[in-house]
């Protein structure tokens, strides 16, 4: 997998090295991504749920 400085930054570590990150830096780096896009894909289903929620009628069972 290839790291960018902006993934590096995302994730807060810098991009000093010349040979890049080793394996445990990359490790760390793609699970802080999934992390963070996990829980916004999480927040966004949450949003919509509630979005949905707010146009029923109560009482109405369909």
């Amino acid at each position: 997998m290839i790291i960018t400085r902006l993934a590096l930054r995302v994730a807060g570590l810098q991009d000093g090295c010349s040979r890049g990150p080793d394996r445990r830096v990359q490790r760390r780096i793609r699970e802080k991504i999934l992390r963070a896009f996990f829980q916004l894909r999480h927040h966004q289903l949450m949003a919509r749920i509630e979005e949905l929620q707010v146009g029923q009628i109560p009482g109405d069972n369909r």
